[in-house]
């Protein structure tokens, strides 16, 4: 599976606020309800894939600027709309790379 791919499903998986959480990479306590950080989405997106989970955090480095994608999700201040559109971004950026 593509980079990209997993990127766009990733995002998929933090749809609005509600979806998304900070200080861990998933939350499933409440029924019907997942939550995911960043990373942790882009680990779910991946699945069976795990061996391709780096490459999609590579991209969302470039696009954030950051070494650590989980400590930028969880930076104090961070919002949703950041996350998302860093998702996006990443996703773009691999899919006009070919990946």
């Amino acid at each position: 599976m593509k980079p990209s791919t997993i990127l766009y499903r990733a995002r998929k998986l933090i749809p609005d606020e509600e979806h998304w959480v900070q200080g861990t990479l998933y939350d499933h306590s409440v029924p019907g309800l997942p939550r995911y950080c960043m990373v942790g989405a882009v680990g779910a997106a991946a699945r069976d894939v795990i061996a391709q989970g780096r490459m999609p955090r590579q991209y969302l480095r470039r696009i954030i600027k950051e070494l650590r994608p989980a400590m930028w999700n969880d930076a104090p201040g961070r919002t949703w709309e950041e996350v998302d559109a860093a998702l996006l971004s990443a996703a773009r950026l691999a899919r006009s790379e070919g990946q």
